[in-house]
């Protein structure tokens, strides 16, 4: 009898089970023609890599600042740039706006020094596309900007303050690494015992941790979101009887075996919210206390 040897890919990580809002991503409002917000070089850095508009880590391989404001998921901006001399340079480009004034963008980050951005970080007013309102849209072009960190009004500064937050933070996983690994060993044992009986493959990964911080205008503050995630999978192979539908009369395939693999999924969450004021000092921190989640085949 036939045994038909069916692959499948390893199941895709684990969606994160807390709110939507820890980590927003492929959402973005209207923009008026003037907005405050956070300007983050995407990449890693000593607190952590920010994440970008699907939730997850953004590391390019080229050098972008993304924008932050009131807790929407970053936006991709680009920066008018008649020179061309900037990454992904676009000639005559409408970004996200039903004006017919186009502007030549470019991405730029902190290593060119434009604008006086010359840090990783910044808290900025920008002028969006030369002051025309925006549709909601990945991208807008900035082509004016105020750095407001290191002035009266926002003396912080922000990437400094994202470092003291992130120290906080990993104390704060430093006190709850006993319910982190029970949690993982509890994920590891029920993947185990769903697939004890067949030959597995064993995976685990290694803890990611996702870093969202945003500015609230309105109370001219940052906000700084950790979330840790690790996740692991475990395959294992079953037999089954295929037998084929066919119609009365019909000419038909006998029977035969399948030999099927799935996967079982768990992943160990736990996450941190901080908010710090304008001297980039920790006011208030709310904990989502460590959780598991599984996923059956």
């Amino acid at each position: 009898m036939l045994t038909l040897l069916l692959a499948t890919a390893l199941a895709a990580p684990l969606a994160l089970t807390y709110p939507a809002e820890l980590l927003p991503h492929q959402g973005w409002p209207a923009l008026e023609g003037e907005v405050t917000g956070l300007l983050v070089e995407a990449g890693s850095h000593e607190w952590g890599s920010p994440v970008g508009w699907t939730g997850s880590p953004d590391r390019p391989n080229y050098c972008a600042y993304r924008f932050f404001t009131d807790g929407q998921a970053p936006w991709a901006v680009y920066f008018e740039d008649r020179d061309g001399v900037g990454h992904n340079h676009l000639r005559q480009w409408r970004a996200g706006s039903s004006w017919t004034q186009p502007i030549d963008s470019s991405m730029f980050c902190s290593t060119t020094g434009r604008h006086g951005l010359d840090a990783k970080v910044h808290v900025v007013r920008v002028e969006v596309n030369h002051g025309e309102p925006v549709k909601p849209n990945l991208h807008f072009v900035i082509t004016a900007v105020e750095r407001l960190n290191g002035t009266d009004a926002v003396p912080m500064d922000p990437e400094e303050a994202l470092i003291a937050a992130r120290r906080a933070f990993d104390e704060g996983l430093r006190e709850r690494r006993k319910k982190l690994d029970l949690l993982w060993l509890e994920g590891e044992r029920v993947a185990k015992k769903a697939s004890e009986a067949q030959p597995t493959e064993h995976r685990e990964g290694e803890p990611d941790v996702r870093v969202f911080p945003s500015w609230n205008a309105a109370e001219n503050t940052m906000q700084a979101t950790f979330v840790w995630v690790r996740q692991g999978s475990r395959q294992f192979t079953r037999e089954e009887m295929w037998s084929p539908r066919c119609p009365p009369g019909a000419p038909c395939v006998p029977p035969r075996m399948e030999r099927i693999t799935s996967t079982w999924g768990w992943a160990v969450e736990t996450a941190a919210v901080y908010t710090l004021d304008a001297k980039g000092q920790i006011t208030d921190v709310t904990w989502h206390e460590p959780k598991l989640a599984t996923s059956a085949p």
